[in-house]
């Protein structure tokens, strides 16, 4: 269970503001003494939000994935370096701003994204795990509705933080 900060890009906002819950559960599967990967199965709030200064003009999206990552891991001593894919299944989404809730473009239900992190072993079964990921996907598109190569739309972008523990001592070493 951690914390996410998220920005949307391609929304005139900059910073990541919306915070976030994240949690969910993983099965890990060592192929040798420095490789494993890694299933997991995660609720992930993401979004985008104005600043608590600019209390003028409130803007707040709310977006909440389902999301399945795929990851490979790289072992050393107490640290773990990860990379993968991730399937995200958006279940709901909430756009408002100082007056309502805006009812307008239309979010992609899928999400492909991609991550990179590092899990830090606390304690035994205790781990530390921060981790970036990026949207390959569009979330929807610009109001434009313009492309430009390779930007086809809005994109997550996620920091986040967790504390992970594992339930066999042999598996997360």
């Amino acid at each position: 269970a951690g914390i996410n900060g998220s920005q949307v890009s391609g929304d005139n906002l900059a910073g990541f503001d919306k915070l976030g819950f994240v949690f969910g559960g993983l099965t890990n599967l060592k192929f040798s003494k420095n490789f494993s990967g890694q299933l997991e199965l995660l609720y992930n709030e993401k979004g985008s939000k104005t600043k608590a200064s600019d209390s003028i003009n409130h803007y707040k999206l709310t977006l909440r994935y389902l999301e399945v990552p795929v990851i490979i891991a790289y072992h050393y001593k107490k640290f773990k370096i990860e990379a993968g894919p991730a399937i995200g299944v958006l279940f709901d989404a909430v756009e408002e701003d100082s007056y309502s809730v805006i009812e307008g473009r239309p979010f992609n239900t899928l999400e492909v994204s991609a991550l990179i992190g590092f899990d830090f072993n606390i304690w035994k079964t205790l781990w530390l795990n921060g981790r970036l990921s990026e949207s390959i996907t569009p979330i929807r598109m610009h109001a434009s509705k313009e492309t430009l190569g390779l930007n086809k739309g809005q994109a997550n972008t996620v920091i986040s933080f967790s504390l992970r523990y594992l339930f066999d001592v042999s598996q997360g070493e």
